[in-house]
């Protein structure tokens, strides 16, 4: 008996078209692995580059001619304290030459001061007052503490500053001149101005002294005066 083939079941007929379908398959098969493997390639590159402008660092760029402008500024020194200070030891004593605040003494010693002059010879300028010379001044027979307890002998105390209690110290800057008379140079502390008029009423009225002498010539010899009022 011969077997006969259904032509619906016969596979023979599409067989060109099942293997033009398997291809096609496999050409999107492929092209897709190599998209994939393209891209995975090229997205640690563009990882790697952002990196590498993300570390960039700007560099300022100095002209030569700036270079030699900072060279060629002049070098500035500048002055610490210790330099201008003058630092003392803690065993120093420092001995203070007035003592403005010390309490009133009628048996208060009197200073000359200093202004240049030297016991060796005549100042070239003989207005500068001497501290001391080879013969110092004399006021009747005596020194400058003999001047002082004159002087203090003829203060008349302000009735005003008696009554308000005002007591205290002058302490006056004179100069003997080559005539003997007597200059106020300047009043160094004074408790009120009553009791600063009534010392200078003093010292105007004084007689004058036997001028100092350096090498035999007259010569202005400079002193501190306290005058002391107490009630």
């Amino acid at each position: 008996m011969e077997l006969k083939k259904s032509p619906k079941v016969d596979l023979e007929k599409d067989k060109s078209i099942y293997f033009q379908v398997g291809l096609a398959a496999t050409l999107l098969a492929f092209c897709g692995i190599f998209w994939v493997s393209v891209s995975s390639k090229e997205a640690p590159q563009m990882v790697q580059e952002e990196q590498v402008v993300e570390a960039t660092e700007i560099v300022e760029i100095i002209k030569p001619e700036e270079v030699r402008e900072k060279k060629d500024m002049p070098k500035q020194t500048v002055k610490v304290m210790s330099d201008i200070l003058k630092i003392v030891e803690d065993d120093a004593k420092i001995v203070n030459e007035l003592d403005f605040f010390a309490e009133p003494d009628e048996n208060m010693v009197v200073q000359p001061i200093d202004y240049g002059g030297s016991a060796e010879g005549v100042l070239a300028d003989e207005d500068v007052p001497f501290q001391s010379v080879e013969q110092m001044p004399k006021f009747k027979g005596g020194d400058f503490g003999t001047y002082s307890k004159y002087i203090q002998s003829k203060i008349v105390y302000p009735a005003m500053a008696a009554e308000a209690g005002i007591t205290g110290r002058v302490l006056f800057s004179l100069v003997v001149e080559k005539d003997g008379s007597v200059t106020i140079e300047e009043v160094l502390q004074s408790p009120d101005k009553l009791l600063t008029e009534a010392a200078e009423n003093a010292i105007k009225k004084a007689p004058k002294f036997e001028p100092g002498k350096q090498r035999g010539v007259p010569v202005r010899v400079a002193f501190t005066l306290p005058v002391v009022f107490k009630l």
